[in-house]
């Protein structure tokens, strides 16, 4: 009776006595729905498997790492031309679409030579486009040569005209290429000065101006006549601005922290920037710990800052080295930023005097 009875109850079926080592005897009742559970668990584990091998069979890695993976988009201000890099069967190359025409190549790399492309900028007229061939080379200035290629190989910046069909021309060796405003100079990082160059004539690069340390571009003012750029002096960094008009240079409240990441606001009268703790003498990055990190907000007629926010911790070291931008000024007069302090990375936002701080993207996860 108990048994028809759960059976009706339910569904299912009754499976047969089990005896314990103890000398007790036990039955086992399974009702319909865990037996069906069972049943389709042991379907998808066996149809995985069969996937699995039929894969392994009809699939060599070869094909798997030969997919096009597009990666560097571009756009000129209009929205009229877009450019990005393709990178298939280990051949990298440059494809150029124009409003509905038809995508085309403007680069013809045939060699799996692991040569990287990037640094896809359009000029403000978007006829031209610079783009940076070669990796960045390791602490002593060695670039990348997996493929060893014997002729040996270079970072160097490259333009293209796009109304003219012909072939890359070679500008000169560095990366992170920028117009000016005119479109007829680029200014570009070589060693540790930033150089500027006319694209018409014979005329090679020379250094836009003469600082200590490694200088490194930040950004141009909105009316483009002015540079942020990051002077690292090792154990401390300066923010720079340089007067193209004047050819002087401000700094922005110096110290010795390591300041980084300058952007403009919409208007172009102030700079925010990151600032982190300077080292000391002989002092190593603790890579496995946190860096606290604070926002700071200067005036750029003046160069002086105030601090706005302050990380509450050690928790900010893996946020500021990893996304990029890390630190953004929006055209809503609004701060962003990355920040661990919350126990996930995730981006904030605030006013440039350091209120309403909002978590843009809550809850549990990373944000990149």
């Amino acid at each position: 009776m108990r048994r028809r009875s759960a059976a009706g109850l339910c569904g299912g079926k009754w499976l047969p006595e089990h005896t314990l080592r103890s000398g007790w005897q036990i039955e086992i009742f399974l009702p319909d729905y865990l037996i069906k559970t069972v049943t389709m668990v042991r379907y998808v584990i066996c149809s995985a498997c069969w996937l699995l091998a039929h894969l392994a069979h009809s699939q060599s890695l070869q094909k798997f790492i030969s997919y096009p993976v597009a990666s560097q988009f571009a756009a000129t201000a209009d929205g009229a031309r877009v450019a990005w890099v393709v990178q298939q069967a280990g051949k990298r190359n440059i494809y150029l679409r124009e409003g509905n025409n038809a995508v085309r190549a403007l680069t013809n790399y045939q060699e799996d030579d692991g040569q990287e492309l990037s640094g896809l900028t359009f000029s403000p007229d978007g006829a031209q486009l610079v783009f940076v061939r070669g990796g960045t080379p390791n602490r002593v200035g060695e670039v990348p040569n997996p493929a060893s290629l014997a002729t040996g190989v270079e970072q160097a910046i490259w333009l293209i005209d796009l109304n003219a069909p012909t072939t890359p021309r070679k500008l000169a060796k560095g990366f992170h290429p920028v117009f000016l405003p005119d479109g007829r100079k680029i200014i570009f990082e070589a060693g540790v000065q930033i150089q500027s160059l006319t694209l018409s004539g014979d005329e090679g690069p020379k250094p836009l101006f003469h600082a200590r340390g490694s200088n490194q571009i930040g950004a141009l003012s909105p009316d483009g006549r002015r540079l942020s750029f990051v002077s690292n002096r090792a154990d401390h960094n300066f923010i720079g601005i340089y007067h193209f008009d004047t050819q002087t240079i401000r700094w922005l409240a110096p110290e010795v922290g390591r300041d980084q990441h300058p952007v403009w606001s919409p208007d172009g009268k102030q700079i925010a920037f990151i600032r982190q703790p300077g080292l000391k003498a002989g002092e190593l990055v603790n890579i496995l710990g946190g860096t606290p990190f604070s926002i700071w907000v200067g005036d750029a007629a003046t160069g002086k800052a105030r601090v706005v926010w302050q990380s509450p911790a050690d928790d900010g070291g893996f946020a500021q080295r990893y996304p990029t931008p890390a630190l953004a000024w929006s055209k809503s007069n609004r701060l962003l930023f990355f920040s661990e302090h919350t126990g996930w990375m995730h981006v904030f936002s605030m006013t440039p005097a350091g209120t309403d701080v909002q978590d843009v993207t809550p809850g549990p996860g990373e944000v990149e």
